[in-house]
């Protein structure tokens, strides 16, 4: 189960521990987000993107750059006696499949919920923005299936495979606009693949 197939650094929190402090608060989360696709300090967050006062976002900044979530990058000086600090995350919250197991059902669900979260955020934002429909080869579907045993293994291994093939499809890409100049695509890529409720026998 993860958010993202980018590995991470180490530290020396253990990474359950590292994990939860990402999962445990939303804001912490839409930080990581946003830093992970571009520089920026707790003021521009906080005037971009918003949903806390400066306190709390220059908080969850310092959270996460104690537990190695963010770098600093530089500082500057805006006005005199004033230093603003900017980041770069260091990798999505990945929950590699041992640590996964491991997770009691509650955490398991606070997770999830919260991936599912930022992934509705960003799609939504798509659609006000008005981005999520302009391209002709986007793609979006939702399939029920019934399956055995074997055959949901085999489905949750493709999506796995394709989830591991995302981040060397970024790195080729960015290689590629190095030197070509191209504007980048910013692309959001979800994927689900969970156990549904039994429904009642069809046509009932």
């Amino acid at each position: 189960m993860s958010d993202s197939g980018h590995a991470q650094g180490t530290t020396r929190w253990p990474h359950s521990e590292r994990l939860t402090a990402v999962y445990a608060d939303l804001l912490r989360m839409n930080v990581l987000a946003e830093c992970n696709l571009r520089e920026m300090s707790p003021r521009g967050f906080h005037r971009e993107v918003g949903g806390a006062t400066l306190p709390k976002v220059a908080e969850a900044f310092e959270l996460l750059a104690q537990y190695g979530w963010l770098e600093r990058t530089r500082s500057e000086e805006p006005e005199p006696g004033e230093v603003e600090h900017f980041y770069r995350g260091t990798g999505p919250p990945v929950v590699e499949e041992e640590t996964w197991a491991e997770m009691p059902d509650a955490t398991r669900a606070l997770v999830t919920g919260r991936v599912f979260e930022m992934l509705v955020k960003r799609t939504k934002r798509a659609m006000k923005a008005g981005t999520i429909a302009v391209r002709p080869d986007a793609h979006l579907s939702w399939t029920p299936l019934e399956l055995d045993r074997e055959g949901w293994r085999e489905a949750i291994g493709r999506l796995d495979a394709l989830f591991g093939e995302l981040p060397e499809i970024e790195r080729r890409a960015k290689e590629r606009l190095a030197q070509s100049g191209e504007q980048p695509i910013a692309m959001t890529v979800g994927l689900l693949g969970y156990e549904s409720p039994r429904e009642g026998p069809r046509g009932s």
